[in-house]
């Protein structure tokens, strides 16, 4: 769908739970553009199920790029049943290139929020998360603006999400993002409405809308909305309130807008903020300042904190734009202190100012005594750490108590929760859990140790944790986060004299929460800024039992800190039985090594400075310990002339790349993150080959089972610029994933962003995989030797963008998103990468009909179809025995042909059949043949349901004797107004009827659709669009391609295959044909018609069309073969449409598919050969997609059991 923004189209999803091709109505209003701040309440009615209400879907202004956010329902509707408080709010961002490698990141997230990193519709960052206040009846103020940070010279901004729930007067910040660019405000202000769940009712009221510009308020007070769609706006509550509703049937202009305004003051009402709990405490050189800000009053943006002599005169100043800091130490450089005085800057820049004494803290924690044998003897850097399940049951507001837990052995799978592994860790990190933790199941950790206080002071502690989390220092509590749904930084402070403390901390991590847990902390005092935990910071207790480990890191070479290194990890394991030793790089996991020594040769490292580790597994994995990090750095990007390097998107910490070159091909190593693409400049036909050697590498937080980032990729692709990121309007490509197995480049709308194809493609196909492009088609092949290779996914590119398809780059893609420095890398390597630039030779030769399955017998049943007024009657049309009719759902066949006059021979020949939407006894039927001998042909109508038959066209060329007979129908009724029908032949083109059949027009249609042009071989009305038709055409040449000889009627003038598009209300076309294809059959219900989805087989497999205009064959399925049908029916649960088709001919007996599931029926039973001369596929509709029925070269077979046991209830006369 396009959203409008001035000229800017983006996308819209929700990664987890929107529909793949969802429906929007879209509004916008009168905000002024650059504005720096939105301002409005919203009410839902009630919650509706599946909706997407967007708030704001704009960009940045004057640079910067795009973003939307807003309120995902899934509410119960207007049944007033309880709510599931499980309302999402979903922020998302695009990239831009004044982001100059960057991307937004999360400065903070509020309890309720989660950060996404990179991901989301939008690649560069998304937050979101549940907000169980959001409730039905209950006015919300939305507010959201951008912001300077207090360094006036920054070059980034800073931007923030509110929301005050009006009932309770609590507000909530949803979160605050840093953008890596000077925006100043919003280009305009354009939204929608998307429908999620199909049917709903979609209400919400909208008042008191306010924008700011340049520290003016404006009121915003009309909305208005384009008339095509089925919603509409009012205005309530003495015109105060903009009242949505959907459906609405209105009889506004669909080419006009409708604007509604409402009455209101020039200027907002903004209340006050408050300072609470402020203090101010001295302790040496340092002044520590807290305070608090009541959840009902107005929130904090900034503060402005004075240090202040005898005189209240200032000493010095500080000033922060940060919302959620509430404490700041400040050094005092020596000068006396005596008052403080703290101004508050809230969210609408409105000041607040309190002032208090210092006083001198008494509270500072003395130091641990220790002796010099305990520093020395039994203690080793790192954390001890102690690893618990827990009973997935409970709901973790309080931890348990853990040291209960301690005699319970964790490993019994009959136990729900106990002890499971302990050991050594350099700092505060996740420990390994990957034994037990296969369900991202609900546990605990603690850890313990001595923390070791470099210098006397004041120091800030902050703990952001996903669970339940207690920070304890010296045995007393020095923070609790209580249960965080979301990893939300909560801050505390504590005076600490230099020397060691004693160190806990305890996290909880509810099942299913958060993936696998995050828990991270961080510190800063005298001298130091805010940063994590390292291996000098803390010491445990080592001594005997407990092994011990050196990590080595050499170049390869010898020389230099090149990106190729040799690492050695030294193992003393004191009496232990090691079970294996792993290594690591930041998170990537480079081996886990079960046999000494333990050694990795010429491994290669990213790009960068980053820290290497090893882990030591010992009691059957009951225990580990961890070395000490060491540094290195690496520097070895190589240059790979003529190959280009390009980054898509946002650089990350390191990329280290390794090259082998042949004069005939290319080995690459690559270590580290970003999406890195490999690229030459390519024009016209290409072939592209590699082998995939390795890829991936798992993380070291769950080795046995986790990967590196599951979207992560190695393989090859195609795309029309190199640093755009791939989409199903610009790119072909395939890859290896690493969770998720093999995929290509999208094939659809990629409203998550996730830049692949929804299906996998098997590993037994092969790691050698080969893109081709020949004029306008691309292919994939894959194979396991490099010789023999299997067509696997071929992609058709849509006439109209043909040149602008014509000139590209292809290479190899490696994507790792990026994350922190220092966290999440992938590795892979490829060889045999070929690129030949010469015109290629074809894929493999189509595969022909098996010659008995072709044969055109007399009585043979081609294809039947429903009334769909009436579920128990069908019609089916056959091979020169005319029409057959049931009137007992398929059970019984009798003759239908009435007053019908046969050939010579007795003969009938029907091409195609059309049921009325409205009464299953109106019929059109195509009957005759081209041959000469044989009668005229003709469009027939029956009104009496077969009894009596008149002809009502003859213009139309009907063959129903030659190979024509197997494509699909066509001849259409328009189910919105049934008394329009399409119709087509074999060279007189397209014909319509407006009075259901009486009289028939030509249609007037523009090349290449003219007479004697392109023979119609299927259309089909949408059935979910009024007036929308789609028609697919067959040349000559395919007939014999597959096998199938010469048609009777020859069209010599038509070069391929076509499809074409008949607008909503209007009849146009302007596609151009497809060569070396033949389209067989349609299927086109989608509410956006040719901008949405399509599905088509032809004499090259099954195709899907996207409404970008490219054609993607269906996955896993035959290709190069010919396929006759393809047929739908509508699934009860997700009420969305299930398409399936099947080869004419196949050797598996089980052909029938369904697009992108696999197959329709694990096994099938058969009273007859179901894999012979497949011509109809065709759904009872009123069975939920339980009875279908299947027409071949043996007759009728119905099954009643979605497939997998069939029944012959008519069969093919024996001649």
């Amino acid at each position: 769908m396009q959203r409008f923004l001035k000229i800017w189209l983006p996308a819209f999803a929700l990664a987890t739970c929107l529909a793949p091709h969802a429906k929007g109505s879209y509004y916008h209003a009168n905000v002024k553009e650059g504005a720096e701040f939105f301002m409005f309440d919203v009410r839902f009615p009630f919650m509706p199920s599946g909706t997407y209400f967007s708030f704001w879907n704009g960009k940045f202004f004057p640079v910067g790029g795009a973003f939307y956010g807003g309120v995902f329902t899934r509410g119960p509707g207007k049944t007033g049943a309880p709510e599931n408080q499980k309302h999402g709010t979903p922020w998302t961002y695009w990239g831009d290139d004044t982001y100059n490698g960057d991307r937004p990141r999360p400065v903070y997230t509020g309890r309720y929020t989660n950060a996404a990193g990179a991901g989301g519709e939008g690649s560069a960052a998304a937050v979101g998360g549940e907000k169980p206040f959001l409730r039905r009846g209950v006015w919300f103020t939305m507010c959201k603006r951008v912001w300077k940070p207090a360094n006036k010279n920054a070059s980034h901004r800073y931007e923030g999400w509110w929301i005050k729930d009006q009932q309770t007067g609590k507000w909530h910040l949803s979160a605050v993002m840093r953008i890596p660019a000077p925006v100043t405000g919003y280009s305009g202000w354009s939204t929608f409405v998307e429908e999620l769940a199909k049917g709903a009712d979609r209400a919400i009221d909208i008042r008191r809308f306010y924008c700011r510009l340049n520290q003016q308020w404006h009121s915003v007070d009309t909305i208005t909305m384009d008339n095509k769609y089925n919603a509409r706006f009012s205005v309530l509550e003495n015109d105060s309130v903009f009242h949505y509703e959907e459906p609405v049937n209105h009889k506004a202009d669909p080419a006009g807008t409708t604007s509604w305004t409402v009455k209101q003051p020039n200027q907002p009402t903004l209340g006050a903020s408050a300072i609470d709990n402020l203090h101010a405490e001295a302790l040496g050189d340092q002044i520590a300042v807290r305070w608090s800000v009541p959840d009902t009053a107005i929130p904090q943006l900034g503060y402005r904190i004075e240090l202040l002599n005898d005189d209240s005169q200032p000493i010095s100043e500080i000033t922060e734009m940060m919302p959620h800091e509430h404490i700041k130490i400040i050094s005092t450089a020596g000068k006396k202190v005596q008052r403080v005085r703290l101004t508050l800057i809230d969210i609408f820049d409105q000041e607040t100012t309190h002032e208090i004494a210092v006083s001198a803290n008494i509270r500072d924690t003395p130091a641990r005594v220790r002796t010099q044998e305990t520093d020395t003897i039994n203690s080793r850097a790192g954390l001890t750490y102690e690893l618990f399940k827990l009973d997935d049951e409970s709901n973790l507001e309080t931890i348990p108590d853990l040291d209960r837990l301690k005699s319970i052995d964790g490993w019994n799978t009959n136990m729900k929760h106990g002890f499971v592994r302990s050991g050594i860790l350099p700092t505060v990190v996740l420990p390994p859990r990957e034994m037990w933790d296969t369900k991202q199941a609900q546990y605990a950790v603690r850890y313990t140790g001595v923390l070791q206080v470099p210098k006397t002071g004041f120091y800030v502690f902050e703990l952001t944790a996903a669970g339940n989390s207690q920070l304890r220092i010296d045995g007393e509590l020095v923070g609790d986060n209580g249960f965080m749904p979301n990893p939300s930084m909560r801050r505390y402070l504590r005076a600490l004299q230099a020397g060691p403390h004693d160190f806990e901390l305890i996290y909880g991590k509810r099942a299913w929460i958060n993936k696998h847990g995050r828990c991270e902390l961080q510190w800063e005092g005298p001298g130091m800024p805010v940063q994590p935990f390292t291996q000098v910071d803390f010491t445990t207790a080592g001594g005997a039992g407990i092994p011990t480990l050196k990590t080595t890191c050499k170049p390869s070479s010898g020389q230099g800190h090149t990106n190729v290194v040799d690492l050695s990890v030294e193992v003393d394991s004191n009496g232990e039985t090691v079970s294996r030793v792993d290594i690591f790089c930041g998170d990537l996991i480079l081996a886990q090594l079960t046999q000494p020594p333990y050694q990795l040769k010429k491994t290669v490292l990213p790009d960068g400075d980053f820290d290497l580790c090893a882990r030591v597994v010992y009691e059957q994995g009951k225990r580990t310990v961890d070395s000490n990090w060491i540094s290195y750095k690496s520097h070895g990007q190589a240059a790979l002339t003529p190959w280009q390097q390009t980054i898509i998107g946002v650089e990350g910490a390191g990329l280290g790349i390794v090259k082998e070159q042949t004069p005939d091909d290319l080995k690459l190593q690559i270590t580290g993150d970003s999406h890195w693409f490999l690229n030459q400049p390519v024009e016209g036909d290409f072939t592209l080959s590699g082998r995939l050697v390795d890829f991936p590498t798992r993380t070291w937080r769950d080795p046995a089972y986790g990967h590196v980032q599951s979207r992560s990729w190695l393989g090859l692709m195609f795309t029309l610029k190199p640093g755009v990121e791939p989409c199903f309007y610009n790119s072909y490509g395939f890859y290896r994933l690493a969770g998720e197995g093999w995929r290509g480049t999208p094939c659809h709308g990629d409203l998550a962003g996730s830049r692949r194809t929804d299906y996998q493609y098997p590993d037994e196909t092969g790691n050698w995989i080969q893109l081709k492009r020949q004029d306008m088609l691309f292919s994939t092949s894959r194979s396991v030797d490099g010789i023999n290779w299997q067509l696997v996914r071929q992609c058709l590119i849509s006439p109209r963008s043909r040149h602008a398809w014509r000139k590209g780059v292809a290479g190899v893609t490696f994507r790792q998103q990026p994350s922190d420095a220092g966290g999440g890398w992938a590795q892979g390597s490829m060889d045999h990468v070929t690129l030949s630039k010469e015109a290629s030779s074809p894929n493999s030769q189509r595969k022909s009909v098996k010659s008995q399955d072709a044969e055109l017998l007399n009585g043979r049943v081609i294809a039947v179809m429903q009334a769909p007024s009436n579920p128990e009657v069908w019609y089916a049309r056959t091979y020169g025995n005319g029409i057959l009719k049931s009137t007992d759902g398929g059970t019984k066949w009798i003759n239908a042909n009435g007053n019908l006059r046969a050939s010579k021979g007795g003969r009938l020949y029907v091409r195609s059949l059309a049921v009325h939407p409205e009464d299953e006894n109106i019929v059109a039927m195509g009957l005759g043949s081209n041959d000469d001998n044989m009668p005229q042909s003709g469009l027939c109508m029956t009104h009496d349901g077969g009894k009596t038959w008149h002809l009502v066209c003859t213009q139309i060329d009907f063959d129903g004797m030659g190979p024509s007979v197997f494509l699909g129908e066509v001849i259409s009724f328009n189910r919105f107004q049934p008394e329009i029908i399409a119709a087509g032949g074999e060279s007189m083109g397209l014909f319509q009827s407006k009075d259901v059949g009486r009289t028939w027009q030509q249609v007037a249609v523009e090349e290449p659709l003219k007479i004697k042009t392109q023979r119609i071989s299927a259309l089909q009305y949408n059935h979910l669009l009024d007036g929308h038709l789609t028609v697919a055409t067959f040349p000559d040449t395919e007939f014999a391609a597959v096998g199938f000889g010469a048609p009777t009627r020859k069209v010599p003038d038509q070069t391929g295959g076509g499809l074409y598009s008949v607008g909503e209300k209007t009849i146009r076309w302007g596609m151009e044909p497809y060569p070396g294809f033949g389209f067989s059959n349609v299927q086109v219900n989608h509410a956006r018609g040719s901008n949405g989805l399509g599905f088509f087989v032809s004499t090259r497999g099954a195709f899907k069309w996207h409404r970008a205009g490219l054609i993607h064959s269906w996955p896993n399925v035959p290709q190069n073969t010919f396929y006759s049908q393809v047929a739908s029916y509508l699934d009860p649960k997700t009420k969305k449409e299930v398409l399936v088709a099947a080869p004419f001919s196949s050797n598996e007996q089980n052909p029938i598919s369904i697009y992108s599931k696999g197959k329709l029926a694990t096994t099938t039973s058969s009273s007859a050969p179901l894999n012979e001369g497949i011509t109809g596929i065709s759904f009872d509709q009123s069975s939920s997609g339980q009875t279908l029925f299947v027409c071949n070269r043996h007759g009728i077979l119905r099954s009643t059991d979605r497939g997998n046991n069939y029944a012959l209830v008519h069969s093919t006369p024996v001649e």
